[in-house]
């Protein structure tokens, strides 16, 4: 190799984009694989509603730990705060401020976070993964995972508020779907469920988060609305996505169909403050609205749905008696 082939592979090999952005990685806990770019001089990681990277772990001080930059931004270095449980930097405890070196492991409570320098190109590629990790490839919404996590953090933020206002749950399910993937094929089946997902989507609010919880069922938070209001905007949604006609081409014809979907509601604080506890209610009214027929809203009636002693969902008996006789 000659002297001028060595030049024109050192300027190939010394891209434009060289300059390092310091990253926290997420290992282990919530939010699993997201990277936090790391900016201003100071930033503290802790339970605290008012920490820069809020953690919902209870091993987790409310003002845990801090980073702070040197040199521009360059260089950092971690502080425990005085924390119950310590701060650990490759397993060692931080007892002394410590300055931080690309690849670094530190954990906080339950979580563990890995300290990076990344170019361009690896800020890209983490931001991919992290695309790939939170959104359902098919709908672009969120996934179950995802959607917890958000849900968990809404609620924590609102338990330590006064004023802590109203979060509805809905839960949603298309009806007869394996109707639609037995006479059309899992091609069309899988475009019914991402257009569907477009509408419920579209029917929200940026304040409001929907996912993709599994096969063909949806789920959604509304924030800081009247329970009175979540069965209006269920309706809403109810009704669109009955009045959609679902479009795919297939096999060169152009394969027309409708779908209706039924929705189960629940509300915090008012049914329960626990995500999971929530979200199994909604799943409890859901379940009801399916047995009365499907293509309609319910909402969680603590007199009327039930869980059995093992945990699964189960609709009183007399409940159903009653709406027989009442439609007598």
């Amino acid at each position: 190799m000659d002297d001028n082939q060595t030049v024109k592979l050192d300027k190939v090999g010394s891209g434009s984009n060289t300059a390092k952005r310091p990253t926290l990685i997420v290992l282990q806990g919530e939010s699993l694989g997201s990277a936090v770019p790391l900016g201003g001089q100071m930033f503290t990681i802790g339970r605290g509603s008012d920490c820069e990277l809020r953690v919902d772990d209870n091993l987790a001080s409310r003002a845990h730990a801090r980073l702070e930059s040197a040199a521009g931004g360059l260089v950092y270095c971690i502080v425990d705060l005085g924390s119950t449980n310590g701060t650990f930097v490759n397993s060692q405890v931080v007892e002394d401020p410590y300055v931080l070196r690309d690849g670094d492991k530190i954990r906080v409570g339950r979580h563990v976070f890995k300290f990076a320098l990344l170019d361009d190109d690896e800020t890209e590629f983490q931001e991919r993964i992290q695309q790939m990790i939170i959104r359902d490839d098919l709908t672009n919404l969120l996934t179950q995972r995802s959607f917890v996590v958000e849900l968990e953090r809404q609620l924590l933020r609102r338990s330590e508020q006064a004023d802590r206002g109203q979060v509805s749950i809905l839960m949603m399910d298309l009806d007869h779907f394996k109707t639609v993937n037995d006479t059309y094929g899992h091609v069309v089946g899988s475009q019914t469920i991402k257009q569907v997902g477009e509408i419920i989507e579209a029917s929200l609010r940026k304040s409001d988060v929907a996912a993709r919880y599994g096969g063909e069922e949806y789920v959604a938070y509304l924030t800081d609305i009247p329970s009175s209001s979540a069965p209006l905007i269920a309706e809403r949604i109810r009704e669109t996505i009955g009045r959609h006609e679902i479009s795919v081409s297939r096999k060169g014809a152009n394969v027309r169909l409708s779908v209706t979907i039924s929705i189960g509601i629940s509300t915090y604080p008012v049914h329960g403050e626990d995500p999971i506890e929530l979200i199994e209610k909604a799943d409890l009214a859901l379940y009801r609205a399916k047995v009365a027929g499907r293509n309609r809203v319910v909402e969680f009636d603590p007199l009327r749905d039930r869980f059995d002693e093992a945990g699964y969902q189960r609709l009183e008996l007399r409940s159903l008696i009653q709406d027989a006789d009442s439609k007598a």
